[in-house]
């Protein structure tokens, strides 16, 4: 994983609150916001498997892709932006058009780490200026 340094200020008493915070934790202060950036990160992605509805679901396979949710579109539906799960790297135009759960979407669900329910794609679409694909799920 390659790794860089990322620098901020923060206000004075701030810094006294997160040292404070991480010391009760047993962390260094750059341990702890290490870790915060991480679950940041992290919290705004979700996995996801796709099956065909003649396949088993199992959820405990890797998941192929890494949804990172742009909007709620409504309470029933999502937007999202998609990478691959084993880079993370952006799904490609040509890797959106050749997958068999995009060619025939009435016979895939996707379902997404945490939630109980399948999710029906609605469309899919290339963005170019930021170089991902984006895809919009619904609640079956």
């Amino acid at each position: 994983m390659l790794e860089t340094t990322l620098q901020t200020r923060v206000p004075a008493d701030m810094t006294q609150h997160v040292s404070a915070l991480a010391n009760a934790e047993g962390l260094t202060v750059a341990a702890w916001l290490r870790r915060l950036v991480f679950k940041e990160v992290y919290r705004m992605r979700v996995e996801a498997h796709f099956f065909s509805l003649s396949e088993r679901v199992n959820t405990d396979l890797t998941p192929y892709y890494i949804l990172e949710p742009l909007s709620p579109l409504s309470a029933l539906s999502l937007e999202c932006r998609m990478w691959h799960f084993d880079g993370p790297s952006a799904v490609s135009d040509k890797h959106l058009k050749e997958q068999a759960w995009n060619k025939d979407r009435e016979n895939h669900r996707f379902y997404l780490k945490g939630e109980p329910h399948p999710w029906k794609v609605g469309r899919t679409f290339f963005d170019r200026s930021s170089g991902t694909a984006v895809i919009l799920l619904s609640v079956e």
